[in-house]
């Protein structure tokens, strides 16, 4: 993000005349402004604040703003349901964080992913991928696929179809968690 509100520049000042450094902060998004830096005053690195004076050298001064990197939390999200959250930690910004796996189960589903635009986005980044941290609170949302199941039955005896315990008696498929187990009507014995 561009760094915003900062002070301007003092040009053509004199050797040996004092200077107060601008009592202005700078923005930038993600981080909190410390103090000024630099070693073209005195030759040796010191730091200043606003309200500061220097005495202006016999040379150009280039003051260098330090920074803090705020942190910001990572959440994630069942995306089901009551839709629970987990917060996966906090991270500076532009530090390198690592994507969690999956912490929540839902039955019937399978997860494949996370999704970091909305929760019915697809799917963006796996566990284990890392992204850079950015200025601001960061939301994944679990993607699921739904199983589906099939039941098969066997009958062991009897003659006919299916009958002799190695093929299928009936076989009902696309069968979703949840769905009444079918029953075939009973075999009969000849």
């Amino acid at each position: 993000d561009n760094v915003e509100s900062v002070p301007d520049d003092a040009l053509e000042l004199k050797y040996g005349t004092t200077y107060v450094i601008s009592s202005g902060v700078p923005y930038r998004s993600g981080y909190s402004f410390l103090y000024w830096m630099t070693s073209d005053v005195t030759g040796t690195e010191r730091t200043y604040v606003g309200g500061d004076l220097i005495s202006i050298p016999d040379n150009n001064v280039k003051l260098t703003a330090v920074w803090f990197a705020e942190e910001s939390p990572v959440y994630y999200h069942s995306n089901f349901g009551a839709d629970e959250k987990t917060e996966g930690g906090s991270f500076a910004t532009d530090s390198i964080a690592t994507v969690a796996g999956n912490m929540f189960s839902r039955p019937g589903y399978r997860f494949i992913g996370w999704s970091e635009k909305s929760a019915t986005a697809s799917v963006s980044r796996q566990p284990g991928n890392t992204f850079a941290m950015p200025p601001r609170q960061v939301n994944f949302y679990a993607q699921w696929q739904q199983e589906f199941y099939s039941v098969t039955y066997y009958v062991n005896g009897g003659t006919g179809k299916g009958m002799d315990g190695a093929t299928p008696y009936v076989t009902y498929t696309n069968l979703a968690y949840g769905d009444a187990m079918p029953k075939p009507a009973d075999p009969t014995l000849v």
